[in-house]
């Protein structure tokens, strides 16, 4: 539902500012803002329960930070999913420099939404079987050809390209990488998601996408470069989620305080 809304709410937006200028923006997320405040004060209807009933001794996030294989998966995500940093900062006002129109640019971030829900919905069919090394090779690849297209033209048949892209990029990566906490342990699960969230999808996009503003402030276009630059990183790294060893790294649990 997420990635439906971005493909209505881009199409909108890109129309509303090639219509009413480019303050129409700044409106639409105010809007958005204030009825997504709206709609988290109601209260759940159905409150989420446990499917399990046994305690789970499950990892310290700091001690799964210690393990190499925790670690180069979280790098090897970090480098696709960072990738988009400039992408998602610089390429409309890139796209807006070279003469393309505001609706053109919405309808372009649509298409790459639709490619990511493409990729989403027919993933168990289409990449039933296939590993996890190829699934991350895929989207490597996919980095270094996509922002390599980025950085060297603006003509919209390649930008057309450059979107479609946006499945091989993102959502492949990201179906591998699902793949790869649901083969892990599954006391290891809720942590290792939590520190994709928070690592790869967080806190290095956000430091990528003030590199990628120093980037583009000094280089312009090619900072896509840098970005197809992470994919050729990417290639190199192996991951292989462990299902063995998980007290190793566990918190052991402690005893209730008695009152």
């Amino acid at each position: 539902m997420g990635s439906v809304a971005f493909i209505a709410g881009s199409s909108v937006v890109g129309y509303l500012a090639s219509q009413f200028g480019a303050n129409m923006i700044v409106y639409t997320a105010i809007a958005g803002f204030v009825i997504s405040m709206l709609l988290v004060m109601r209260n759940p209807a159905t409150m989420p329960v446990s499917q399990s009933e046994e305690d789970t001794v499950r990892p310290k996030l700091s001690a799964l930070l210690k393990d190499t294989e925790v670690i180069r998966f979280l790098a090897l995500i970090a480098l696709i999913q960072g990738s988009h940093a400039a992408y998602y900062s610089f390429s409309s006002i890139y796209w807006k420099e070279a003469g393309h129109p505001e609706s053109l640019i919405g309808y372009l971030w649509s298409l790459g939404v639709v490619s990511e829900v493409m990729l989403f919905a027919f993933s168990k069919k289409w990449f039933a079987g296939w590993s996890l090394r190829t699934l991350f090779v895929i989207s490597s690849v996919g980095v270094m050809i996509r922002w390599g297209l980025t950085a060297s033209t603006t003509a919209v048949a390649a930008l057309v390209v450059i979107q479609l892209l946006h499945g091989v990029t993102f959502a492949i990566a990201h179906i591998a990488a699902i793949q790869y906490i649901q083969k892990s342990e599954p006391n290891k699960m809720v942590a290792l998601q939590a520190l994709y969230n928070a690592i790869p999808l967080g806190a290095f996009i956000a430091l990528m996408m003030a590199v990628s503003g120093w980037g583009y402030e000094n280089w312009g276009a090619n900072v896509f470069w840098g970005m197809a630059v992470m994919g050729l990183l990417a290639l190199f790294i192996k991951v292989e989620p462990s299902r063995k060893g998980a007290q190793d790294i566990t918190e052991k649990p402690q005893p209730e305080p008695q009152n």
